[in-house]
């Protein structure tokens, strides 16, 4: 096959896809080599501390056979095959409590809740800097934000995200994604 560069716009045409396509999505060159999907799964060789910091589709969640980017790749000791657990980030939760019976006095209190494994993902393609993964189970949702790591982790031992200490006022922006009023649905 002879490639002649040309000067004008050549149409392509899908005969497959696995989701829509839309205006804005980019193309990009499959590798080479057909071994792309051929690995085998095994624990990381060294201490793994990534962050989930996309969701493909661009959602705000995600559950089992999704694909998420961590921030670590090759240089971290990410390689395709890589089993990594899950982790949800540990969180602050806004307590609402009212104190007199007619209600005039508010006390806020803040809740620490730990870190807890929320799944299990194997990386199938990787950079420098950034892994591709997908979640092979998972027990609650994915978010931004929630940690990989080698299997089996102390969870006591992880460290929170240090976004706010128990009882001391915080940021007005953490309320919007960290926090959540346990109280709000009682009437």
């Amino acid at each position: 096959m002879l490639k002649v560069p040309t000067q004008t716009a050549q149409p392509m045409v899908v005969e497959e896809a696995v989701s829509e396509i839309r205006k804005g999505d980019y193309l990009l060159k499959l590798e080479d080599g057909g071994d792309s999907f051929n690995m085998m799964p095994h624990a990381p060789s060294q201490h793994i501390d990534a962050k989930v910091v996309s969701i493909f589709d661009g959602i705000s969640e995600a559950g089992q056979f999704q694909t998420i980017t961590l921030n670590k790749g090759s240089a971290h000791g990410l390689e395709k095959g890589t089993v990594l657990s899950l982790y949800k980030r540990s969180r602050q939760v806004k307590m609402d409590m009212q104190k007199g019976k007619d209600g005039s006095r508010s006390v806020v209190k803040y809740l620490s809740i730990p870190a807890e494994e929320a799944g299990l993902a194997m990386v199938y393609r990787v950079s420098q800097n950034l892994a591709s993964a997908i979640i092979l189970e998972n027990k609650t949702n994915i978010s931004i934000g929630d940690t990989a790591s080698e299997p089996g982790q102390d969870l006591d031992n992880m460290l929170d995200d240090g976004r706010h200490k128990p009882n001391v006022p915080q940021d007005p922006h953490d309320d919007e994604h960290n926090t959540t009023n346990i109280l709000s649905n009682i009437h």
